[in-house]
């Protein structure tokens, strides 16, 4: 048995996609550690699959200025193995250098890990789209574990709420996928309220608020619509969540959240590979998603995000949503 300890300092989405490498080392007999920022701690402290969690502040502190310090705190742990998911930004690659683990595999190391002198695997991301979590399992294919399938993994610590809502918004994505404009949301929203009698609940964080700056302030205000953006600690965000009957999202850490728990989730893509539902979208079978044509988000540069620019129509993304909402045999987008 092997010791690994495994490094996640970047997205709660990308955390979460990591349970399933976590799950197929374990069930093959390695006892896993994880390290990842200390506010994510509460959806990860329950996985059984874990032998030890650690909060990346409370070991390392400002871990990108004082990264050695994260290096010397990994060296005295004496690990078999290190696992950097995401070998970014460069200092991961120096940590793991400096961590006196003899096996080191780096996924996305670029050339900082191959100068670090990693395992370092490639994704083929853009010419062979596969699910996100299934490049990770690479990591595990590397050490003779198998996979033990695709499914995330999180482990909320609270029973869910007791007043369900039948469908929730969440508008916002970090500015890491590419999604709907902020109005959009609204006209989803205005026809939900219009055309159904269903309690819809918005959702985001603090700094997603002014994705709501210019919305009708009646609308805002309507009965059956709950207003969250900004209100929500992740444990609470778990609790909501396994009350919905949908939950409409862009690619971003609570999709992730919400497919982890069961929860039927709805989310506008891209068609370009890097960004496509193949990679980054629900695998289970609830998991639905409405996609651009092929090819029209090609003129957007790397490192950008489109507003799909009409290429979804909003109306047939809202018919898909009350047939997913309605949970209607058979229903797919």
């Amino acid at each position: 048995m092997s010791r690994i300890l495994i490094l996640r300092t970047d997205h709660l989405g990308d955390a979460i996609l990591t349970t399933p490498l976590i799950r197929s080392l374990a069930k093959a007999g390695h006892a896993v550690e994880l390290v990842l920022p200390d506010a994510w701690l509460p959806l990860f402290s329950g996985n059984p699959h874990l032998a030890a969690l650690h909060g990346l502040q409370a070991v390392a502190g400002d871990w990108k200025r004082h990264w050695l310090r994260l290096a010397r705190w990994i060296r005295s742990g004496r690990y078999d193995v290190l696992i950097l998911p995401h070998a970014r930004p460069w200092q991961l690659p120096l940590v793991s250098l400096f961590s006196g683990v003899s096996c080191r595999v780096a996924m996305w190391g670029g050339v900082w890990g191959r100068l670090t002198f990693h395992h370092c695997l490639r994704s083929g991301i853009l010419d062979r789209p596969r699910p996100y979590a299934d490049i990770l399992l690479d990591c595990a294919r590397l050490l003779g574990a198998p996979p033990q399938g695709l499914e995330s993994e999180i482990y909320p610590q609270s029973p869910p709420l007791e007043t369900p809502h039948r469908i929730a918004l969440h508008p916002g994505s970090g500015g890491n996928a590419c999604n709907f404009g902020p109005m959009d949301y609204q006209t989803l929203a205005r026809w939900f309220l219009d055309e159904t009698d269903w309690d819809i609940v918005l959702t985001g964080t603090d700094s997603e608020k002014n994705l709501l700056a210019e919305w009708d302030p009646k609308l805002l205000t309507h009965p059956r619509l709950s207003n969250q953006v900004g209100a929500l600690s992740l444990e609470e965000m778990a609790r909501l969540l396994p009350t919905l009957a949908l939950f409409i999202s862009p690619s971003t850490g609570p999709l992730h959240m919400a497919a982890s728990l069961g929860v039927p989730t709805l989310t506008p893509f891209c068609s370009r590979p890097d960004v496509s539902p193949r990679v980054w979208g629900n695998p289970r079978p609830n998991g639905f998603s409405m996609e651009a044509p092929s090819g029209a988000c090609q003129a957007v540069p790397a490192g950008s995000h489109c507003r799909f620019a009409g290429k979804i129509d909003l109306r047939d993304f809202f018919e898909a949503a009350l047939r997913a909402a309605s949970r209607t045999p058979g229903a797919a987008c």
